[in-house]
């Protein structure tokens, strides 16, 4: 019968006592057989957690910090993925090198491209999650556009540069292909396949300028831990690697099929006149954006820089 009474009971007795005194002490013991049988709610779930051995308490805390990194890893997966695919400045770098080659070729142009984007974006992450707000990352930011800029605009004159010779009669220049190692050094190299080194570094300057370092450290300011911050970073950059080698792969096996199937065998070589004719638009569009944002002092430094280095690449073309 004690384990029965519930607190209604027992606060019906407590309204009965106030009505009938004489009812006082019978009241008294319903109450008290209410809390030995059925303690308060409050009490019992403050008191739940003291009870829980170490090993419970563990359990439950690795439990949550698996869920927040698997949460972080699938959001970093599918930002990376989508941001190498929606920015003008990738497409517009990655055609000219990947157009008129089969898929198991351009495939590492792209993966090499997404690798070093992901590890740029992950560098600045890294950095402003360890300075969290000591160093202005957009003052930085304005010089990595630039350096986009020019990175497109080179990779579109060198597309254009090894498309003639290829269309003059030498079969041993493939089409398609633009060696982007000249951003690193600032001077044209000799017309030859992309190297995974060009690559690399090419998406590694776009990594770490552009939306990638918004994309790249805003969220991982704000991860609850280092672990979730690293998760996240980590799967930016192999969504982004994973996206471009689809990418480049399709699109430099499509030009490759359209050009059998239509026997065109020029094809490929208009298609990167015209990838790289719109890279060189893109690219002197990107650049002086980007100058325009510098302050007066540093745009005219910039812009001398810029113009020396064009002109310089013109005159080897």
């Amino acid at each position: 019968m004690a384990g029965r009474i519930s607190w209604r009971a027992a606060a019906a007795a407590l309204l009965v006592a106030t009505a009938r005194p004489a009812c006082a002490a019978h009241a008294a013991r319903l109450g008290a057989r209410a809390l030995v049988s059925r303690p308060l709610p409050v009490l019992r779930g403050a008191v739940a957690p003291a009870l829980r051995s170490p090993r419970a308490r563990r359990a439950e805390s690795q439990l949550i910090i698996s869920a927040q990194v698997l949460r972080a890893s699938i959001g970093g997966s599918l930002a990376g993925g989508l941001h190498a695919l929606t920015g003008p400045d990738h497409l517009a770098c990655v055609l000219p090198i990947c157009v008129g080659r089969r898929w198991w070729s351009a495939v590492y142009t792209g993966a090499y491209w997404g690798l070093g984007h992901g590890i740029g974006a992950m560098l600045v992450g890294a950095l402003g999650y360890a300075v969290k707000g000591w160093l202005n990352l957009d003052a930085l930011a304005q010089w990595g556009e630039v350096a986009v800029g020019l990175s497109i605009l080179i990779i579109g004159i060198l597309g254009l540069q090894e498309t003639s010779q290829w269309r003059d009669g030498d079969p041993d220049v493939p089409p398609g292909m633009a060696a982007a190692s000249a951003i690193a050094s600032g001077e044209a190299i000799s017309v030859a396949p992309p190297s995974h080194t060009s690559s690399l570094l090419t998406g590694v300057i776009h990594g770490c300028s552009g939306s990638g370092h918004l994309l790249g450290v805003l969220p991982a300011l704000a991860m609850p831990s280092l672990r979730c911050a690293a998760a996240y970073l980590t799967m930016f950059g192999l969504g982004t690697m994973a996206a471009m080698s689809l990418f480049t792969a399709a699109v430099g096996e499509i030009s490759v099929r359209m050009g059998q199937s239509l026997d065109r065998p020029d094809l490929p070589a208009k298609m990167t006149i015209y990838s790289s004719g719109i890279a060189c638009v893109v690219g002197a569009v990107w650049t002086a954006k980007a100058l325009s944002s510098l302050p007066r002092g540093s745009f005219a430094a910039a812009l001398s820089a810029t113009s020396r280095a064009l002109g310089r690449l013109l005159s080897r073309a």
